[in-house]
C-alpha cells in the first residue's frame, strides 16, 4: 500500500500489485522486455538507455554538490574543460 499525498487534496491509499517472482515481479517483466515480447505498460515505466544515463549524471551531480556545498548542474558535468 503507498500513501499518496497531493498537493491541496487529502491523502489517499493507492493499492501496488505485487507480482511473482524475485524484485515483486519485476525481474520477469524486464527479462520479457529484453528477450521476449514487451507488453503495453499503461504507466510507461519502461526505461530507455538515455534515461538510464540520465539518472546516473543527476547521481555524479547530487554527489559532487554535497561534497561541494554549491549546485551542480548536469550540462556543466557534460561540458569537457
Amino acid at each position: 500500500m503507498l500513501l499518496l499525498w497531493p498537493f491541496f487534496e487529502k491523502p489517499r491509499e493507492i493499492e501496488i500489485e505485487d507480482g511473482i517472482g524475485a524484485h515483486g515481479g519485476g525481474d520477469t517483466v524486464l527479462l520479457n522486455d529484453l528477450f521476449g515480447e514487451p507488453v503495453s505498460d499503461k504507466f510507461m515505466r519502461a526505461a530507455s538507455h538515455i534515461d538510464g544515463a540520465l539518472s546516473i549524471l543527476a547521481g555524479i551531480a547530487a554527489k559532487a554538490s554535497m561534497a561541494t556545498g554549491q549546485v551542480v548542474n548536469v550540462d556543466d558535468i557534460l561540458r569537457i574543460p
